[in-house]
């Protein structure tokens, strides 16, 4: 009788081993198909070319609950990013004025001055005044720049570009000077001159996911999105980046974690009120 009791302790403990197994497997590939669900909503977004629509992402959230301070962010002011060569103090900054704070961010013109050029032109244009933030995903990215945003509840919001044909100056670099002519769609050339990768508070150019797609859309990344750089050889994604927050990432944050519908879209709607260049202040 005492080993059948032994037996039975034996049973019942190999039982419960297997269920606690079992439910770890299944939490795992649960969690695994949600990244793979996710994954493949990015690829269905950057396919969406022959709507016109310009689409950055919506995928792999690894670090999606990662905070940034703006002490951490103003360090990064004086050039402790190990990709920037030189002093960041060189490049011009622009100051997001929105519904709920500040946001000021440095431009990557000297690294990739025909994507910064286009982007300083349409800020100092005014084109971003008055917008609102389209796409917001926490952990992921916060979207912005299309026209038709102007319009918070506007369906076509995030197809927008600038105006076909439109142009601009080159303001560095070895094309300086030069005018460049937006295309048909209002689309500019990739710029794929610097490895700079999608981390956390930097901003990168929207696209459709065909060549040469990108125009006013950009996002700015609230993790390390690194399946999202045009140079990692395991994605088909590629997008430039040409910026980073130096002061405001809890203003960011708080769009971040704002409430959203089905469609990704602030249930409020969060509207950048003005866009201004400023110079960097130098030392």
């Amino acid at each position: 009788k005492e080993v059948e009791k032994l037996k039975k302790r034996k049973r019942r403990r190999d039982h419960k081993k297997h269920k606690k197994k079992k439910k770890k497997r299944k939490h795992h590939k649960e969690k695994h198909a949600s990244k793979h669900k996710k994954h493949k909503r990015h690829q269905n977004d950057t396919s969406s070319s022959a709507s016109g629509t310009e689409s950055s992402t919506d995928s792999d959230d690894d670090t999606s609950r990662q905070k940034a301070s703006d002490a951490a962010a103003a360090a990064r002011v004086t050039g402790s990013d190990s990709d920037i060569d030189g002093s960041p103090s060189d490049n011009p900054v622009v100051v997001f004025d929105t519904s709920e704070g500040v946001i000021s961010v440095e431009v990557f013109l000297d690294k990739v001055p025909l994507t910064a050029s286009s982007f300083l032109d349409l800020v100092e244009r005014g084109f971003y005044d008055g917008l609102h933030f389209h796409r917001v995903i926490e952990g992921f990215v916060l979207q912005f720049g299309c026209p038709y945003s102007r319009e918070p509840r506007s369906q076509k919001a995030g197809t927008g570009a600038p105006d076909p044909g439109s142009s601009f100056t080159v303001r560095e670099g070895a094309r300086k000077g030069d005018t460049v002519e937006r295309d048909a769609q209002g689309m500019i050339q990739d710029e794929h001159v610097w490895r700079k990768q999608n981390s956390l508070g930097t901003l990168s150019m929207a696209n459709t996911g065909e060549p040469n797609s990108g125009g006013s859309q950009f996002f700015l990344n609230l993790g390390a999105n690194r399946f999202l750089d045009w140079f990692n050889p395991e994605t088909t994604a590629s997008h430039v980046v040409f910026g980073r927050v130096l002061l405001g990432m809890g203003v960011v944050e708080k769009i971040a974690r704002a409430e959203t519908g089905d469609d990704d879209r602030p249930v409020r709607p969060i509207q950048m009120r003005k866009a201004s260049c400023k110079p960097l202040p130098s030392g």
